[in-house]
C-alpha cells in the first residue's frame, strides 16, 4: 500500500505550515504546474478526495483532473450563482469518477454542531488552532481583505473583550 497522501495546494506558501499542523503531507503552492506536481506525488494516480474550497470554477474544473479513477472531488468553494464550468464528461464517466458539494462538511447541524462544540471544548477538535487573526469589529474591511487575498488562515470578528 503507498503512503498516505495528504496535500494542500494554496497561493499562500506561509499557510504550509498550518496545513501541515492539521495532516497535511505536502504543500503545493498553486500555478501552472500544481497538476503535474499532484500526480508526481501520487505517482501518477491522481488524489482519493480533492476538495475545491475557493469557489472559483477554474479551479474547480482543474481539479478534476487531480482525481484518480474512482475518486471523488468535493466542492466546496461556493461560486456566484449564474457560474458555470465545463467538464470533461468522458473521462469523468470513463473513470467513474464522482463529484459533489459540501456545505458545512454534510453535517447535520442540529446534532453536529453540539458534537463538535463538545469535542472542542474537550480538547479533542483544535478548530481553534485555524484562527490565525484576530479582528476588532472596526476593522471588518481589514478582515474582508484579508479574507479575499488569502493572505490568513482564517480570520474572525470578535468584540474587544477577546482579542488576547
Amino acid at each position: 500500500m503507498g503512503r498516505f497522501n495528504g496535500a494542500y495546494i494554496d497561493t499562500v506558501e506561509s499557510k504550509a505550515e498550518l496545513a501541515k499542523s492539521f495532516g497535511a503531507t505536502d504543500f503545493v503552492k498553486a500555478g501552472a504546474n500544481v497538476n503535474a506536481e499532484i500526480l508526481a506525488i501520487t505517482e501518477g494516480h491522481g488524489a482519493d478526495y480533492v476538495f475545491e474550497a475557493v469557489g472559483s470554477t477554474k479551479l474547480q474544473e482543474a481539479c478534476v483532473e487531480l482525481v484518480r479513477p474512482g475518486g471523488m472531488l468535493i466542492l466546496v468553494g461556493l461560486p456566484g450563482n449564474n457560474e458555470t464550468m465545463a467538464l470533461p464528461s468522458a473521462s469523468v464517466i470513463r473513470d467513474k469518477k464522482v463529484i459533489t458539494g459540501s456545505i458545512f462538511g454534510s453535517a447535520q447541524t442540529d446534532r453536529d454542531f453540539n458534537l463538535y462544540g463538545d469535542l472542542f471544548l474537550k480538547g479533542k477538535l483544535p478548530i481553534d488552532q485555524l484562527v490565525s487573526k484576530k479582528y476588532s469589529l472596526d476593522q471588518i474591511n481589514e478582515a474582508c481583505d484579508a479574507m479575499l487575498t488569502g493572505e490568513v488562515g482564517r480570520g474572525v470578528i470578535v468584540f474587544d473583550d477577546q482579542l488576547s
